[in-house]
């Protein structure tokens, strides 16, 4: 390592880090599994970059997030100031290193639109924009945008055109789909403009015939239409063979398919599979009507393959709404183009741009003056892009006008952490620079975890290789698959004994209270560590990640009733918080107290009290009919009516007179709330008090029914909105795995891991059919909708298998695992880590004695009930069980590395040997079958050209 400056050999770089580190002259492309050490690769290529003489300003280097900004620039300070403490040290060298010490805090360390905010305020008038905007905060945004599509949807009421949209959509389902465009209004103002309706019949039938060239569906078709050409059919048909009369339709159905193709017509098309399919039934056929040769195998086979591939797409499918939905789509485009001039009007009053905006004006400024690009082509001697996986297209273009091929471009990713697609990262973008690069660049790869021990990451390699597959597929550009990861250290202590990797089922479905039942005896196996683990193990070294804030709930309740102390860190949690809604309620009700539900929640709400036999008493005249509870409460002579009524009249009083901030915190002053929750020991509540109130009085809002649409709008756009923030180190963090993301904790339980992502979809984005909106009728969907919905679905299981690698390599002592166990005896998304085997995780920080063959174990939390048979694995004998709870080790494939030679070597565990294949491979075969039948590729096309003619 002489190349390398005395600075970066204080933490010498390994092998695989080198090159990444010295090599200056071309573009790198880093590679980094989970792990691996990329920040400190990052630190050590930034100061080998200042040894060579490059200056601080001239080196920009683009971070996810402020957060992780912030730490490279202290991670340069602690590398240079321990330098600087080195004995002997001469002066010159002294003084240049404190220098750039100094200059650090000026340093290019930030996030893509800290790098864009500051291209666009160094330029104004070439920009045309205010240099002071500000940037609008999502909630602002989220705000603005619902101010103009309301204004939008009344002017479409009122226009003769854009009303027709009503006749297909409602106006709470034309309003959702204003919230999903302006959402991502860049990508939906391109697809827009591609008028892709125009060419939806086309692309709708070059998509089925490209399913009809899968290999098995050619055969067995070429087969058939065979019999019908060499008089084998109308011979079975004579015989009387059952199956004759059924199939005879089949080439007039093919016939028909090639005919409505030509003619560009869907719904003909869509009829003519259809028939194709019923002229196939199954179980009929008697060889001897068929020349000898069993019909059975070749029926069989089509019917699988059409099941497979095209069934679903036709199967409750309406292709006359294809035609409706496309004679509309120019008026949505003018909705969607009228919300979008009010949002930017909006924008325009308040000089402010959003993230949007930020990226696209700094992109098309430095494409489109050539002054300005070179300026700052020469400002930037080196591009260092952390996380690129989570880029988008535009993030890349402005990138590269930055380098123009320059040989000073440096990126690092991790396509198989690239779990940001609601925030419109793409992660073929990273696949395409990456390949770009290794064409006139190096490619470094980097493999090996510093977090983990050799027997979990073999585990862990077995589990992901057979979740994400190994091979990559051309038609599914989204999906990366897995490469294996290698340890640096052979063996890793806990503070507990092995197994470390433990998998728990809770039978029954979530609407049956398997969640909660799982969430429940998760609380007693955390206690049993801390408590067991001789005070290594704190309650603040345990973290639950869940793939949906849905599930914070059931911790939230199962740790409360154990009396484990928690800390929900991230999600939706905040708004539903009881005490964040009691004091939304309680604004309704000040601002009008005759709107009765929300007086009836503000009287029963610990600020007031009221007993509910009291709310009844008050609710009911003397003839058991309900008044109105104001003029009753108001009537009422009891100290605490009378009181209740003095303290709402009051604050009516101020309601529009003063801001929401001030009427809340007077609220809470004469309540005593914040008081009351304190004293009830409950701080995380008070604490959330303290941010709502602080929240308010930056929205500035005096209108109290503004701020409860402006929380509405939050709510209903899904705003990411954390909970007050406490010193966690001595509670549970429950967390989305997106908030995990580079942390790590001594102990992970991946929460609810049988849990599906996101709701249904009320638009899609398609790069080849565009805009879609969901819409439906009694007869199915429209087929370019189900064709988008193909595609998304493939997405976003591969954002699952995704998650599922992030959330398995965040721990660094030990992880646990929760799913539920379907009552159909099946655990349904990728997400459902059974469905491979048990998750492997890595420990790090604490490390206890392993070995191999106690590396795993599987937990029943069997729930009150057995799981259902179709979902159980088939368990051997127990070697030795335990009382409560029957334990396992498993075994999971051929790969694995928890050899099976292991269980034989130390009789007797403490354990059972599980084969979770059946559950594994079996549904990871499925999917890779019918994915490689979704690609439809032309050389499988060719391949059956010999057998059967596709229709033309």
């Amino acid at each position: 390592m002489s190349q390398l400056h005395p600075i970066v050999l204080q933490k010498p770089p390994s092998a695989e880090q080198l090159p990444a580190v010295v090599t200056v002259d071309r573009d790198v492309v880093l590679t980094a599994g989970a792990g691996t050490g990329k920040t400190r690769t990052l630190v050590a290529r930034i100061l080998q970059l200042l040894a060579t003489g490059v200056p601080t300003r001239a080196i920009v280097a683009v971070t996810f997030t402020t957060k992780a900004a912030r730490e490279m620039r202290n991670r340069l300070r602690q590398e240079i100031g321990a330098y600087l403490a080195t004995p002997g040290l001469d002066a010159a060298e002294t003084q240049r290193w404190s220098d750039i010490y100094a200059d650090l805090d000026a340093a290019r360390i930030g996030t893509i639109h800290g790098l864009c905010s500051e291209i666009l305020r160094a330029h104004p008038a070439e920009a045309n924009i205010d240099p002071a905007f500000p940037v609008l905060e999502e909630a602002a945004g989220v705000q603005l945008r619902a101010e103009a599509i309301a204004e939008t949807l009344g002017w479409a009421a009122e226009d003769a055109d854009a009303a027709r949209l009503f006749a297909l959509f409602s106006a709470d389902t034309l309003q959702d789909l204003l919230v999903d465009l302006l959402g991502d209004r860049l990508k939906a103002e391109t697809l827009f403009a591609t008028q892709a309706w125009e060419r939806w019949p086309q692309i709708a039938l070059d998509r089925l015939v490209a399913l009809l060239a899968d290999d098995e569906l050619c055969a067995a078709a070429g087969t058939i239409l065979g019999w019908a050409e060499d008089g084998t059919l109308a011979a079975a048909q004579a015989a009387g063979d059952t199956l004759a009369p059924a199939l005879s339709d089949f080439p007039d159905a093919w016939r028909a398919l090639a005919h409505s193709r030509r003619d560009g017509d869907l719904p003909g098309a869509v009829a003519a599979l259809q028939r194709l399919r019923d002229a196939v039934p199954g179980g009929k056929g008697k060889p001897a009507n068929w020349g000898g040769d069993d019909p059975k195998p070749v029926t069989r086979a089509f019917r699988e393959a059409y099941d497979a591939a095209i069934k679903p797409l036709v199967k409750e499918c309406d292709p006359a709404l294809d035609l409706a939905l496309a004679e509309l789509m120019p008026q949505l485009e003018r909705l969607f183009a009228d919300a979008q001039a009010r949002y930017r009007t909006r924008k325009t009053e308040r000089h402010a741009l959003d993230f949007d905006d930020l990226e696209q004006q700094a992109l098309d400024l430095l494409a489109g003056n050539s002054d300005v690009r070179a300026r700052w082509q020469e400002e930037a001697q080196a591009l260092l892009v952390d996380e690129f996986q989570d880029t988008n297209g535009r993030q890349r273009d402005l990138v590269q006008h930055l380098n123009v091929g320059r040989g000073r471009l440096f990126i690092v990713g991790d396509a198989k952490q690239s779990i940001y697609r609601f925030r419109g990262a793409e992660v073929e973008v990273f696949r395409a620079e990456r390949a770009a690069i290794a064409r006139h660049g190096v490619v470094c790869d980097m493999s090996t975890s510093y977090r983990t021990h050799t027997p979990l990451v073999d585990a862990l390699n077995a589990l992901l290789a057979q979740a994400m597959g190994t091979e990559a597929n051309d038609a599914e550009p989204w999906r990366e698959p897995f490469a294996p990861l290698t340890a640096a250290r052979i063996e890793a202590t806990l503070p507990q004994p092995a197994p470390f990797v433990e998998f728990h089922l809770g039978a029954g479905s979530k609407g049956g209270g398997s969640l909660d039942r799982a969430a429940a005896a998760l609380a007693v196996r955390l206690r049993e560590l801390v408590e067991g683990g001789a005070g290594k193990l704190g309650w603040g070294d345990i973290a639950v990640l869940c793939r949906s804030s849905r599930a914070f709930g059931a911790y939230e309740d199962a740790f409360e009733a154990a009396g484990i102390p928690y800390e929900t860190v991230a999600g939706r949690g905040f708004l539903d918080r009881p005490e964040v809604r009691d004091l939304l309620n309680a604004l309704q009700a000040l601002t009008d107290p005759t709107d009765d539900l929300a007086l009836y929640g503000l009287l029963r709400s610990p600020s007031i009290g009221f007993a509910d036999p009291d709310l009844h008493r008050l609710r009911l005249d003397e003839a058991q009919a309900p008044r109105p509870l104001w003029q009753a409460l108001a009537a009422d002579d009891t100290p605490c009516s009378r009181d209740a009524v003095a303290l709402i009249a009051e604050l009516n009083g101020l309601a529009g007179r003063v801001t929401v901030a001030d009427l809340l915190k007077r609220f809470v002053e004469v309540t005593g709330y914040r008081a009351l929750l304190l004293a009830a020991g409950d701080a995380r509540a008070a604490r959330n008090v303290s941010k709502l109130l602080l929240d308010a009085q930056r929205s500035g809002i005096v209108s109290a029914g503004a701020f409860l649409e402006y929380v509405g709008g939050l709510r209903a756009a899904g705003s990411r909105e954390g909970e007050a923030r406490a010193d966690s180190s001595g509670a549970v963090q429950i967390m989305s795995v997106h908030q995990a993301k580079g942390l790590e904790f001594p102990v992970v339980v991946i929460g609810d891991a049988g849990g599906g992502g996101g709701g249904r979809s009320t638009l899609l984005l398609d790069e080849e059919i565009g805009v879609i909106p969901a819409l439906s009728s009694d007869n199915g969907a429209p087929l370019v909708w189900k064709l988008a919905q193909q595609r998304e679905t493939s997405k976003e299981a591969a954002e699952d298998d995704r998650l599922l690698y992030v959330v398995a390599t965040r721990p660094g002592a030990a992880a646990h695992q929760r799913a539920r166990d379907a009552e159909e005896g099946r655990l349904a998304q990728p997400w459902a880590l059974a469905r491979q085997a048990v998750r492997g995780c890595r420990p790090g920080a604490r490390q206890a004695t392993s070995t191999p063959r106690a590396a795993n174990r599987l937990r029943w939390t069997r729930g009150g009930k057995r799981p259902p048979s179709s979902a159980r694995c088939s368990i051997r004998k127990a070697m030795q069980t335990p009382p409560s709870h029957c334990q396992a080790a498993t075994t999971m494939s051929r790969a694995a590395a928890i050899r099976r030679a292991c269980w034989r070597r130390s009789p007797p565990l403490p354990l059972s040997a599980v084969m979770i294949r059946r559950i594994a491979s079996g549904a990871s075969s499925c999917v890779r079958r019918s994915a490689g039948r979704r690609a439809g590729s032309s050389a499988a096309g060719a391949r059956c050209a010999g057998r059967v003619a596709l229709p033309q």
